[in-house]
């Protein structure tokens, strides 16, 4: 004690500084520790509430959205028309017949009165291995099957081997008063006539056709020109 202090006067303390004060007697100040949290004030809303409600209310209005725009394009895929599949332009094989002779140094065949159905897809002079270059026409058959010409002059085994799919010798074949020898390749499906003619061999194959559509493309081609 002070000794100079007045022993009947009490000491005066700051009620600030007592932590037992009422805040709301003698003007004592509210302190809150760095860190701690502060007492929630009945009636108000917690700020950790209030967050996750928007969150749920943003995930609900998108996925709202995506339900829209799925809508939309179901209605657009119903609605549109589609086609079935891709139509094949014919090609006009008579002229690219005409470019090819002159290339080729000879007139390459050309199938003629095939069945209906038949679609020329392709023609043209392609290097099919050794440096032999090869009269080729594409056609898609009445069955949606694949048939083709390949015709070609000087060729090697090993021609016939790539244009055939390796495929193995079987009966020979007489079309019209031609005989054509006959290769099958199993794996592929593949059947082909191979007539070697004087200056030229030409081929016919089918693919997954049977041996009947590599018939019908051997008839079609002028005896003059097999």
């Amino acid at each position: 004690m002070d000794p100079g202090a007045d022993p009947e006067t009490p000491a005066v303390t700051d009620p600030s500084a007592d932590p037992s004060a009422d805040p709301q007697d003698g003007g004592a100040l509210e302190h809150v520790a760095a860190g701690e949290a502060r007492p929630q004030v009945p009636g108000q809303e917690n700020p950790a509430d209030h967050r996750g409600r928007g969150l749920k209310k943003s995930v609900a209005d998108m996925l709202r959205s995506l339900a829209v725009i799925a809508g939309i394009v179901a209605v657009l895929v119903l609605v549109v028309p589609r086609p079935n599949s891709v139509p094949l332009v014919a090609v006009d094989v008579v002229a690219t017949a005409e470019g090819a002779a002159k290339t080729l140094g000879w007139q390459p065949a050309i199938p003629q009165n095939l069945p209906a159905g038949w679609k020329a897809t392709n023609a043209y002079v392609n290097n099919s291995g050794e440096g032999i270059l090869t009269w080729h026409i594409g056609y898609l058959t009445a069955d949606g099957h694949y048939a083709s010409l390949e015709q070609a002059a000087k060729v090697t085994a090993r021609w016939e081997e790539i244009l055939t799919s390796g495929g193995t010798s079987r009966q020979p074949q007489t079309i019209d008063g031609t005989i054509w020898e006959q290769k099958y390749k199993d794996v592929r499906d593949v059947y082909a006539l191979i007539h070697r003619g004087p200056g030229r061999t030409t081929m016919v194959t089918s693919k997954a056709g049977g041996l009947q559509n590599a018939e019908i493309l051997a008839r079609s081609l002028p005896v003059q020109l097999r």
